[in-house]
């Protein structure tokens, strides 16, 4: 795809002929003693990734939270993907689960 065709059809248009679509994975992680901070952060991510003109909008959900792990807290995804679609408006939301396991 030519910049050319890109600039003509400015960040939120597809480009004719054009198929490709891309998401992002929002960080939803919190360090304990994270506040308003942190979320007012995720919406404002949330926005700027929009108007550059990602598609979608990714969470992950930890199906286990094992400390040994991670050193941090996971939001609720269905909770995030619910604030984030309050403050955005053509993105789609979406979300993934993964699953830590040990032999």
């Amino acid at each position: 795809m030519s910049a050319a065709l890109v600039d003509r059809a400015g960040p939120h248009e597809t480009v004719p002929g054009d198929a490709s679509r891309f998401g992002i994975f929002l960080p939803t992680y919190v360090w304990e003693g994270d506040g308003q901070e942190r979320v007012d952060g995720l919406l404002d991510f949330a926005r700027e990734v929009e108007r550059l003109g990602f598609d979608s909008l990714f969470v992950t959900d930890h199906l286990v939270a094992a400390k040994h792990f991670y050193e941090v807290s996971w939001l609720d995804p269905l909770t995030t993907l619910t604030f984030v679609a309050a403050v955005t408006r053509r993105a789609s939301t979406r979300g993934s689960a993964t699953s830590s396991s040990t032999p």
